[in-house]
């Protein structure tokens, strides 16, 4: 009797045992899609706190959405369902779309998970229901996912339906689609070869502002016939009198601001005499001062006159301090910064950031900065530029401590931030900024156009921050008026990101000037006037030595903004949508003005854009 009692308790044991051992069979229950991933790749909540795990991404067994991605697997798998990739990428972008419409932020009936990852990937394999209907069965005959090379479920294969698959493709054959290369962030047509040749890529529709545009299949987009009606510019235009004044450089004395604004349609050829008003006004000071000059520029390069003019103030007395650029490429353009560093014992840096002011401080009363080089096609007149001569003790100081910085060594990020204030002079609210130690995309640019009430226009050598072509974008898009006006040579070779400007409609006009537009101008509501030596990229912002200056003075502005239209209105409208070769029949005098314009190591003739018309 106790071996039987024995035996029937080793047999309950047995089986308790065994109840804990064998797998659960798992109950359905009802959980929420966080988010689709793709529509065979999904964040489920499974622990039902609301926010996404790592151990919550499953994916379906066996079974695969089409996706957007081009990659070595998605070409395998278009050939093999005897699809083009081009077909197999356009249903995936469908299929992607459609699972977030359908499943995100849904309850989803859950019948079976994997509690280990499916083979080789991250993921966990999943069974759900949508409303009574079994997702896979779903994904499959719709026509938006297929069955993989590994499955051996006869089931599965009935509701597979490839030729949904390529009537969904057909179905989106009216829409533009684009691949995006995933290692160039370069966008391109389908058809463009570079597309073809990509190996990594992801299906995109049209909205792309974030990435460059490919040069080779976007180089036509705005023909004419892809024109936009740029409503801005015909605002900006209806009031203005093409006043013939304009075809001149301008001066202006607004009390203790001058203000030189030097044209490029005035000269034929850099000039290496000193012939220009800012030339000529740049000696009087050189003259005129008593006690102390300090220079912070580029680099000097044939400019004779003002060399000879420091020399005599230097034996006059005149203490007499510079600091230049130290750059073999910059040595190249400017080669008298060279012997300019001997005479006056320049200082320099030798980081790879640019020492890239242009400004001066006479006897620490007297400022002069802008984006004017000492150079023949800067103070020579041929580029154009903005100068700007303020008559202020305090913005003096300002400008002396930071080049106080510099002449102790201390160049791009070794600078400490500065603590200037907005400065009352006259009618006139002036602010300073110098980079990288002050932040003047922020601080300056960023704050003042997302103020902008009515317009915003530029005049920029490069403008090439994505941050600051978002914004503009976004400003366009609220309704403010903007209009730009870039250089030939660094439009078209950041080509990408001018079209990107264009693409959101906002005026982007390409100069053909022959000179270089050297300008880094912003204007704002006919009210702020921004200017100085920081152009629009990210070395401008945060690696270089650069000044910028802001002015809120509604008649400073106004006179700036006439001179801007002028020059915008007398650029072929054509160049709104082309791109004019810098050394070119098509920019006026480039093919005769005996320099580089596009930096391709040929002058003029020698230039083969300038050898045949």
């Amino acid at each position: 009797m106790k071996i039987k009692i024995i035996k029937i308790f080793i047999l309950f044991l047995i089986f308790l045992l065994g109840a804990f051992l064998l797998p659960k069979e798992q109950k359905p229950s009802f959980h929420k899609v966080l988010k689709v991933v793709e529509a065979d790749k999904f964040y489920i909540d499974i622990n039902n706190n609301n926010k996404i795990d790592n151990d919550e991404l499953f994916t379906l067994e066996h079974i695969s959405a089409f996706h957007p991605f081009k990659t070595k697997h998605s070409l395998y798998e278009a050939k093999r369902l005897d699809m083009t990739i081009e077909d197999y990428l356009k249903t995936g972008y469908l299929a992607r779309d459609w699972a977030k419409y359908y499943l995100e932020n849904k309850n989803v009936l859950v019948v079976k998970f994997g509690k280990d990852v499916y083979k080789d990937t991250k993921y966990r394999t999943i069974e759900f229901k949508v409303n009574s209907d079994d997702y896979t069965k779903t994904l499959l005959e719709n026509g938006l996912g297929y069955i993989n090379n590994d499955s051996n479920n006869i089931e599965d294969f009935n509701f597979q339906n490839l030729k949904q698959a390529r009537i969904n493709a057909q179905k989106l054959s009216e829409i533009k689609f684009y691949l995006l290369n995933l290692k160039t962030n370069v966008v391109h047509n389908l058809s463009c070869k570079y597309a073809k040749l990509s190996a990594q890529g992801e299906l995109v529709g049209s909205k792309f502002q974030h990435f460059d545009l490919c040069k080779f299949c976007f180089n036509n987009m705005f023909k004419s016939n892809h024109i936009h009606n740029f409503a801005d510019e015909e605002v900006f235009f209806k009031d203005f009198k093409n006043n013939s004044i304009y075809s001149k450089s301008q001066y202006k004395k607004f009390s203790n601001i001058e203000l030189y604004l030097i044209n490029p349609l005035e000269n034929t050829a850099p000039d290496s005499n000193c012939k220009t008003d800012i030339c000529k006004r740049i000696i009087h000071e050189i003259n005129s001062a008593k006690e102390s000059i300090d220079i912070a520029i580029y680099g000097i390069n044939d400019e004779d006159e003002i060399i000879t003019a420091l020399k005599n103030a230097k034996q006059r007395g005149v203490k007499i301090r510079t600091i230049t650029d130290y750059s073999p490429e910059g040595y190249k353009i400017y080669p008298d910064t060279i012997t300019f560093n001997k005479e006056f014992s320049s200082k320099t840096d030798s980081a790879s950031s640019i020492m890239h002011n242009k400004f001066f401080i006479f006897d620490n009363q007297k400022v002069l900065t802008g984006s004017t080089n000492i150079s023949p096609s800067g103070v020579g007149g041929y580029n154009s530029n903005i100068a700007a001569i303020i008559n202020s003790n305090e913005i003096a100081n300002y400008y002396k401590n930071e080049f106080d910085k510099m002449y102790e060594l201390n160049f791009s990020k070794k600078k400490k931030k500065n603590s200037n204030k907005a400065l009352k002079l006259d009618d006139s609210e002036i602010e300073v900024y110098f980079s990288p130690e002050d932040d003047i995309f922020a601080e300056l640019i960023l704050k003042n156009i997302k103020n902008a009430k009515e317009e915003i226009l530029i005049s920029a050598f490069f403008l090439t921050d994505n941050n600051l072509i978002d914004e503009l974008i976004n400003l366009k898009q609220k309704g403010i008026k903007i209009a730009i006006i870039l250089d030939a040579s660094s439009a078209l070779k950041f080509s990408a990101r001018t079209n990107r400007l264009r693409r959101a409609d906002i005026p982007t006009i390409v100069e053909n000037w022959g000179g270089k537009n050297h300008e880094k101008t912003i204007e704002i509501d006919s009210k702020i006037l921004i200017f100085g030596s920081c152009n629009f990229s990210k070395s401008g912002f945060y690696k270089n030595d650069e000044n910028m200056i802001m002015i809120k003075n509604s008649e400073i502005a106004k006179f700036y903004r006439d001179y801007f239209l002028y020059l915008f209105n007398s650029i072929d409208k054509k160049y709104l949508y082309h791109f004019p070769k810098a050394e070119s029949f098509e920019s006026k005098n480039s093919c005769s003005d005996g320099i580089d314009n596009n930096f391709d190591g040929f002058i003029d003739t020698d230039d083969k854009n300038c050898s045949i018309k």
